[in-house]
């Protein structure tokens, strides 16, 4: 039953499989489709209203209003829930900040936009772990849309479907349907209006008064050997992933004299984070966080973030303690001279910037405090999700 739901999903009309026709009789296949969606430059200004998935909370939604030039500057403001409403980030491209009106709190820390786009090295390993193809179309917004299904070649992962603009091939809604015939929709698009212009001002974050402002950069990357270096184990690392995932980034994440390290690994569409950190000496206990699944062995703590379902991020965790029960002398090269004692610093990686370092340590019982001295910078997560 189960992979006779993935035939059915695949089997569409014979209009709907072939390539998309473009003005002038150019074809366009469904990955250059799905690969244009995925630029972090569009060819028109933007102004929308998207409601998301909420990672604070299981089941329910943000609704955000979201401002994009072709520049490719951006400015979110949450509208919904309450809790977040009226919270703001902007990205100009250098400078990514997040305010918190009710805290008075300004975030400012580099942009994502300064590293390379990597949308190349995604399509080219989703193309290794799916099949594209061209879905039923639907209107979206008001909008004429392409509909993309990629369909799994592991049969664990879910089919995914993404609908974009025709004419743009601006992303407008993403959607997930599994075995059983489960839909999950990750993103939608409620209104949407492509402008002449956008002014400047609507790139700069106006705070109330003079707002606390906390200011990070991005994260130092990693290889083996560094992290062992700076971290005083070496962190677990399988040979081959399950389900087609490979290591895109090893990070440093550092708060205080607390330190992690982050394993950012994809399928090409899907998107995890493996944190790893020494147990001993820290005070630092998980607690329940939408999709995530801890685990622990022998004095290396390990969280895995994404939107996989529970089995699958266990399966994918599963295979980080099976590298290390294969390889037992690696943790026991954990340097004698680690003493955390700072909660676990989860740096900016975005779907859009609303969940930030503030919300994620909320979500998983850690409040922000303040500087203990000058030098020490505030003990703040991040947002654990990008967007697809």
């Amino acid at each position: 039953m189960a992979t006779n739901l993935k035939k059915l999903i695949g089997l569409t009309t014979l209009a709907a499989l072939t390539p998309f026709s473009l003005a002038g009789g150019q074809a366009l296949s469904p990955r250059e489709a799905l690969l244009r969606s995925m630029q972090r430059v569009f060819p028109v200004n933007v102004a929308a209203i998207i409601v998301q998935r909420d990672p604070a909370n299981e089941g329910t939604y943000q609704t955000v209003r979201v401002e994009r030039d072709r520049g490719g500057r951006v400015h979110h403001t949450i509208l919904q829930p309450l809790r977040l409403a009226g919270v703001e980030s902007v990205d100009d491209g250098e400078r990514s900040k997040i305010y918190f009106p009710d805290r008075n709190l300004l975030i400012d820390q580099d942009s994502p936009q300064q590293s390379p786009c990597d949308a190349d090295w995604r399509i080219n390993l989703a193309s290794q772990n799916y099949s594209f193809k061209f879905g039923e179309p639907v209107r979206i917004a008001g909008r004429n849309t392409l509909c993309v299904t990629a369909v799994p070649r592991n049969s664990a992962m879910d089919v995914r479907r993404y609908y974009i603009d025709e004419r743009t091939y601006y992303p407008l809604r993403l959607e997930s349907v599994a075995d059983n015939g489960a839909r999950t929709v990750f993103y939608d698009t409620k209104d949407i209006r492509y402008l002449a212009s956008i002014g400047a001002s609507r790139f700069k974050l106006q705070p109330v008064g003079t707002p606390q402002t906390l200011v990070y950069s991005k994260p130092p990357t990693l290889n083996s050997r560094s992290a062992y270096t700076k971290m005083g184990f070496q962190p677990l690392m399988p040979v081959n992933m399950p389900m087609g995932f490979r290591l895109q980034e090893m990070q440093l994440s550092e708060a205080g004299r607390w330190k992690s390290v982050a394993l950012r690994i994809s399928d090409g569409l899907v998107r995890a984070t493996v944190y790893q950190w020494l147990a001993r000496g820290s005070n630092f206990n998980v607690k329940s966080i939408e999709n995530s699944t801890p685990a622990e062995y022998r004095g290396v703590r390990l969280l895995l973030v994404s939107d996989l379902s529970p089995r699958l991020r266990e399966q994918l965790l599963s295979a980080f303690i099976e590298r290390a029960e294969a390889q037992p002398q690696v943790l026991l090269r954990i340097a004698q001279t680690q003493s955390p004692t700072d909660p676990l610093g989860l740096e900016p990686t975005t779907l859009v910037p609303t969940l930030t370092r503030v919300e994620t340590l909320r979500a998983i019982g850690i409040e922000a405090r303040k500087p203990q001295s000058p030098r020490e910078p505030a003990a703040i997560g991040g947002s654990l999700l990008r967007r697809h």
